[in-house]
């Protein structure tokens, strides 16, 4: 077998597999799973090959791969290199050169962190952490001394003893006993001999674990006297009891502070176990217009709850876009860039602070819930310009605010009013009357949310007698069936729901709409020499509302010869036939769920499979080609080919 070189191997080892973000990655790994290919390569190289993962050209890197391959815009590169403690043996695969086991001093300086090493020497330390144990200790890579202030390092230097009367923050870094990773659980506190204040370890489902919010860079180099875990920043003690304590303490946080005190806040904060606050700066409440400002003093526990998250959340954990969710149960976005990290839009300015029982964030802007903003606001940010213009003509748009009690708009889009004919919107624009009541027609006094409605639920317009049913269709919503493409949009004095269509009441029963289409004569005909007639049953508002499956006159002429004939001299075939394109409910086919099959029961006792294959819906496999005709009484889809009660199928 030919020995490979140490060149050779030495470049397999500093191979870099730049990983793909996206679904396409999974190519790149050839069929497998990337913790699969992973250590299938690091096997591959030999004995105690470790993978690795670094952060484009800065001198952040990880101690095992755990994100998608980009960390904030930038590429990520897997390294395949020496576990801890091994070395490469000239002429032989991987590392299988067992390094000599140092002490806990000797172990940090050879390994990244001579830096804090030299604290350790100057705060006189190093007899005691070179012979005494066992001990873990976390220790700052040296790129974490750069841009750290003079103080910090100061107080790292401090001349002490493990349980000196003045222990330096050095100690804050150490904890009795040899803890591997493996060890480490999330949420676990470990007990430093820093006057026994506790670091708070958190493990991520992708395999970052941090101490503090600071992420573990290199892990298990195991010392005569303990155990090394490279760590990527400095840790510094929390100053604070709580996270109160910490706000009314920062000069630029007393907005916050005010209002968390106001809303009563403050005692539940300090009372849970892990908390993540968003704190926007005095600055930020400045910049907000006054009506807002009114709005949140009206009501500050909805404020402080949309900024408090109640877990543990570190900024290093973000790597892409992402979602935690708020205590008011709205969600935060959270992103990032190659310079910074943003929630809702607002930038993080300090991050992961450590105050008691949670981490503050400091950020530039007030993150405003919709439950603290007027139904105005929340308007002029949703695609429904022109609704707001119709609504502004009409004398209705006091329903925007606060004044006037709560209300349920469903407000249909932009896109919906571009549909309607120019004569529907001359009629609007010159008719006071037909205006106001096509306005009051989408308007429900009162709130109601998707989440506190059910299924064919009724609701009463401000136009008299004007009723909205609400249908469920499967984790979707229609009214009157129209679909509600964007639901819950929450504000201060009411909700907005976005719809695709003007709820305009349709004036045709389904008869009416089958017998006004030339294309459907034969439909209809048929409908009309059953017993008793199906076609007066479907001009009837009495036991509806129905679906019908519509065969156009093309598809009755494929029929084979004589059939339409034969079918029509038996009454009970023709009832069968016809009975099997009617459903008894409101099936509408903008609710259907992509590549699903939705089996729908008809009125002549058959089973129809309903699906949606990436745009193209079909019945039984028949195309449809004119779906969701809105009728009083129920909806009709015209379809190209007819049932067959012969065999079956289209």
């Amino acid at each position: 077998m030919m020995a490979t070189s140490p060149s050779l191997l030495l470049l397999l080892l500093a191979v870099v597999a730049c990983a793909q973000r996206g679904p396409r990655r999974s190519t790149r790994y050839y069929g497998l799973s990337r913790d699969e290919w992973i250590k299938k390569q690091s096997e591959a190289q030999g004995p105690h090959v470790c993978a690795t993962e670094k952060i484009g050209d800065t001198n952040h890197r990880f101690f095992k791969p755990w994100t998608n391959g980009a960390h904030c815009g930038l590429a990520t590169e897997i390294r395949f290199e020496c576990c801890q403690g091994f070395a490469m043996t000239p002429d032989e695969p991987g590392c299988s050169l067992v390094k000599p086991i140092e002490n806990l001093v000797d172990s940090v300086r050879g390994n990244g962190a001579s830096a804090f090493a030299h604290g350790i020497s100057e705060s006189g330390l190093e007899h005691s952490l070179s012979s005494e144990g066992p001990y873990t200790l976390f220790a700052p890579a040296n790129h974490a001394f750069l841009n750290a202030p003079e103080e910090l390092i100061a107080m790292l230097n401090t001349k002490t003893a493990i349980r000196g009367a003045t222990p330096s923050i050095l100690l804050y870094h150490l904890v009795a006993n040899r803890i591997f990773v493996d060890q480490l659980h999330n949420e676990m506190l470990l007990e430093t001999f820093y006057y026994s204040s506790s670091l708070r370890v958190h493990k991520f489902p992708s395999g970052l674990v941090t101490i503090n919010c600071v992420p573990l860079v290199a892990v298990d180099l195991e010392a005569s006297n303990g155990v090394v875990h490279k760590i990527e920043n400095i840790l510094r003690p929390p100053a604070h009891k709580s996270i109160g304590d910490y706000l009314v303490r920062q000069p630029t946080l007393g907005r916050i502070a005010t209002f968390i005190i106001r809303s009563k806040m403050s005692e539940l904060l300090h009372e849970m176990g892990s908390v993540t606050l968003f704190a926007p700066t005095d600055e930020a409440f400045a910049k907000l217009p006054q009506e807002e400002l009114d709005a949140i003093a009206n009501d500050t526990t909805y404020l402080v709850l949309h900024h408090v998250v109640p877990e543990v959340w570190c900024s290093s954990f973000l790597v892409e876009k992402s979602w935690v969710v708020a205590m008011d149960n709205e969600k935060l976005q959270l992103s990032c860039n190659a310079t910074h990290k943003m929630v809702n839009g607002a930038s993080i300015l300090q991050s992961d602070v450590l105050a008691g029982n949670g981490f503050v964030h400091t950020i530039d802007q007030v993150l405003i819930p919709d439950k603290v903003t007027s139904l105005r606001v929340i308007a002029q940010q949703l695609p429904v310009l022109s609704f707001l213009q119709f609504l502004q003509m009409s004398s209705m748009d006091s329903v925007l605010n606060e004044n006037t009690g709560k209300f349920t708009i469903f407000a249909p889009t932009d896109e919906a009013f571009d549909a309607l004919n120019n004569e529907t919107i001359q009629e609007l624009l010159t008719n006071p009357v037909l205006l106001q009541d096509f306005i009051m027609s989408h308007l429900v006094p009162g709130e109601y949310t998707m989440a506190n409605v059910i299924h064919k639920q009724r609701l009463n317009t401000l136009k008299r007698k004007r009723r909205l049913r609400i249908r469920l269709h499967r984790q979707r919503f229609s009214v009157d069936g129209i679909l509600i493409k964007s639901a819950n949009h929450r504000g201060r004095n009411g909700v907005i729901h976005l719809v695709d269509q003007v709820l305009v009441p349709p004036d045709l029963s389904i008869s009416a709409y089958l017998e006004s289409e030339t294309s459907l004569s034969g439909f209809t005909g048929a409908l009309n020499l059953t017993s008793p007639s199906l076609l007066e049953i479907l001009a009837s508002n009495r036991g509806g509302p129905y679906t019908v499956f519509a065969p156009d006159n093309y598809a009755l002429s494929l029929l084979p010869p004589g059939f339409f004939a034969r079918v029509i001299q038996e009454s009970n075939l023709l009832n069968k036939l016809l009975s099997d394109h009617i459903v008894a409910d409101y099936v509408i086919t903008s609710a259907l769920m992509a590549n699903l099959v939705y089996p729908l029961y008809t009125t002549g006792g058959r089973v129809l499979h309903l699906r949606d294959e990436d745009g193209i819906v079909t019945v039984q496999g028949a195309l449809i080609i004119l779906a969701n005709v809105r009728c009083s009484n129920g909806v009709v889809h015209n379809k190209n080919v007819q049932h067959s009660a012969e065999n079956g199928r289209d």
